[in-house]
């Protein structure tokens, strides 16, 4: 027996202690533990290695592994230098090498051959093999790549999505719950929603008030911008109206809208500045049967010709306190306003800079 070979345990298929066919050139092995017939039939300096099954841990020419576990025909069978792998299952880690600290729970789990730090868990899971650090779980759950770095990915058949992120479920998952009572608190510098393809949604679970808020009750400030120049929207359901609860609106401007010649008004125009620039007089027809209650615009008349504030229909009526229905001269503004949008009964009331 040669030096530093000793305290090994060493079984054939049939519970008979045999030899290594490696024997001759087994140097420095030392508290191996091998079961099935050429189980850790290779290994010429490895220490505390433990294989169970036909080729676990054979085959390879391991010569320097340490503290790796093969349970499972041909589990970790082409280990060479790798060190504290476990594989557990038919093949689990069949295909590392090199790679340290993986491991294998499932038959054909983990796929890696170099790649070190994957956890697979599940048949078929860990379809990895240069990829670190990454972590699988259900039957076939894989990477986004097999070079995948940082990976978590739960689910059965479930596939990541990138490197440092976590997949929960396959395709066909529709809703994640953050505790059996939904009760869990979700931290995230940032929520992203939409998949990358459609609109993004952020809704209360029924018919519940939605709260957007600081962490800190006394400090702090909430942003709502768009990503690309888009416009914001806030628009309440059915008659609901916006309430900022007496609270001053800061750094507000309206918008405004150019309009050179005669415009019928449309809900786009509500709480706008309408820019009319023309050299001959024009209308602004008010419809019948459209705007809101609420519906509000500004006038300016920025050219020589004069606008007239007209009504689409006998249904709808244009009150003014001094009888006028236009601008009356450039420069001069009129705000309108809608106060009743009953049907075929609309009224709305007109003041400013004008004339008849």
């Amino acid at each position: 027996m040669k030096a530093g070979f000793y305290k090994q345990v060493l079984l054939d298929g049939y519970g008979k202690q045999f030899w290594p066919l490696d024997f001759e050139n087994m140097t420095h092995n030392r508290y191996n533990i091998a079961i099935g017939n050429g189980a850790l039939d290779v290994e010429t300096i490895g220490w505390d290695n433990i294989a169970i099954g036909m080729d676990a841990l054979g085959g390879g020419s391991m010569s320097g592994g340490y503290s790796n576990t093969a349970v499972g025909n041909y589990s970790l069978d082409a280990v060479t230098t790798g060190d504290y792998n476990s594989g557990f299952g038919l093949q689990s880690l069949t295909s590392l090498t090199s790679g340290s600290y993986n491991v294998g729970l499932g038959g054909y789990s983990g796929s890696v051959t170099t790649g070190s730090y994957n956890t697979s868990v599940g048949y078929s899971s860990g379809y990895v093999t240069t990829g670190s650090y990454n972590t699988m779980v259900g039957y076939s759950a894989d990477p986004s790549a097999n070079s995948g770095t940082n990976q978590t990915v739960i689910g059965s058949n479930a596939d990541g999505q990138a490197d440092n992120s976590v997949t929960l479920g396959n395709n066909s998952v529709t809703a994640v719950y953050m505790a059996e009572d939904k009760g869990a608190t979700v931290y995230a510098s940032s929520v992203a929603t939409g998949g990358g393809s459609a609109a993004g949604v952020y809704k209360s679970d029924g018919n519940y008030d939605v709260t957007l808020k600081t962490g800190n009750s006394t400090t702090g400030s909430i942003t709502i911008e768009d990503g690309s120049n888009g416009d914001i929207t806030i628009a309440p359901n059915g008659t609901g109206e916006t309430d900022f609860d007496g609270n001053p609106i800061a750094n507000f401007s309206a918008s405004t809208v150019s309009i050179t010649s005669a415009t019928t008004l449309t809900t786009s125009h509500n709480g706008k500045v309408l820019i009319c620039n023309n050299s001959s007089d024009f209308s602004l027809t008010i419809p019948e049967d459209t705007l809101p209650v609420g519906f509000n615009c500004l006038v300016v008349q920025k050219g020589a010709g004069e606008i007239t504030l007209a009504a689409a229909s006998g249904n709808v009526t244009i009150n003014n306190r001094n009888s006028h229905t236009k601008t009356a001269n450039q420069w001069a503004i009129m705000t309108l306003i809608c106060i009743d949008a009953t049907t075929d009964a609309n009224v709305f009331v007109s003041s400013g800079d004008g004339t008849s």
